[in-house]
């Protein structure tokens, strides 16, 4: 047999400073789609005019 060494805590759980164990029954924050984002990207800037025509736009 090899030397007697004492049990080390190799391999075994141990909680992370700073985070709280979520329970078995909550879910995370459903994150938005790309639709969604767009869509609230088209309705922030709805009403703000375009800064510079297109070349050769008039009107």
């Amino acid at each position: 047999m090899v030397g007697m060494n004492p049990p080390t805590d190799e391999g075994k759980r141990v909680e992370m400073a700073g985070k709280t164990p979520r329970g078995a029954n909550t879910k995370k924050p459903a994150k938005l789609t790309l639709k969604e984002k767009r869509a609230a990207k088209r309705e922030k800037s709805e009403g703000t005019p375009f800064i510079k025509p297109r070349k050769g736009a008039t009107g």
